[in-house]
């Protein structure tokens, strides 16, 4: 088990800094574009230069929008997160 978690963190890092690559999920509640994917990703991450690993997780349960994760960063732009917002506002 613990060399598939080096092996893993190594391959990251070795996509991210040799290959330019860095993995990003984008979570919706329908299947994205890949123009729409990469699209989200650079108006995220303002650097034209990286190249990014999307992977589109399909969750009804955010029921419009979409969050987008690098690593331990998360970007919420979801109607359930919005609607979260609203009813902690009005009852507190």
């Amino acid at each position: 088990m613990k060399i598939f978690i080096f092996f893993s963190v190594y391959n990251r890092i070795y996509e991210e800094d040799k290959k330019g690559f860095v993995k990003s999920i984008v979570i919706s509640a329908f299947p994205l574009r890949k123009d729409i994917q990469e699209m989200i990703a650079h108006k995220i991450i303002y650097n034209n230069k990286k190249k990014f690993h999307i992977i589109n997780q399909i969750d009804p349960s955010i029921i419009g929008g979409f969050l987008f994760r690098i690593g331990y960063k998360e970007w919420n732009f979801s109607i359930q997160e919005q609607l979260f917002h609203i009813q902690k506002n009005i009852f507190h």
